[in-house]
């Protein structure tokens, strides 16, 4: 990958990393934690109300922070990436920076959301509590409101003290 691809870290993508990572962390060792005292058959599945309408064994305890830890993985690999990324609009010398930081912030942030929600799922499995549908509609306002949010930012004109570099093309 040449130094041109590279996207620097900005403050917001360290502290919502070191979040995202807190959140995969913690929800393994919780679930670690808890292990011994889940009792043999746990809530698998969720309705849109967050009321548990599928069960299975103990096991599946783990699946949600298997899952977490693919998709940080994927996500986080992603934003080293950026000539993959379907960018909303065209890119040129002008607005190549300030497309991909904008898209990099939806990726972190994305990744942040999703983790929060699957420790949430998770949280309320073991501890055989109700979601609620609030949880719900949180994830998806979140979710589709920060794509939302972040796709108008890439259309609005770039601030001008951002320097156009030379552009090659990813």
């Amino acid at each position: 990958m040449s130094q041109e691809w590279k996207i620097p870290n900005t403050r917001f993508h360290k502290i919502t990393n070191l979040l995202s990572l807190l959140l995969l962390l913690g929800m393994f060792l919780y679930t670690a934690i808890k292990w011994p005292s889940l009792p043999q058959t746990i809530a698998t599945h969720f309705n849109f109300m967050g009321e548990a309408d599928g069960w299975g064994g103990k096991g599946n305890i783990w699946l949600m922070p298997v899952m977490s830890l693919l998709l940080y993985l994927l996500l986080t690999a992603t934003t080293y990436f950026p000539g993959i990324w379907n960018v909303p609009g065209p890119v040129t010398a002008y607005n190549k920076n300030w497309i991909y930081r904008n898209v990099k912030n939806l990726l972190v942030f994305t990744k942040f959301v999703i983790l929060l929600n699957f420790s949430y799922i998770n949280y309320c499995t073991i501890q055989e509590k109700c979601m609620g549908w609030l949880s719900t509609v949180c994830f998806l306002g979140l979710l589709f409101g920060s794509v939302i949010y972040f796709f108008i930012r890439c259309k609005r004109v770039p601030p001008l003290n951002e320097e156009p570099e030379e552009f090659d093309g990813f």
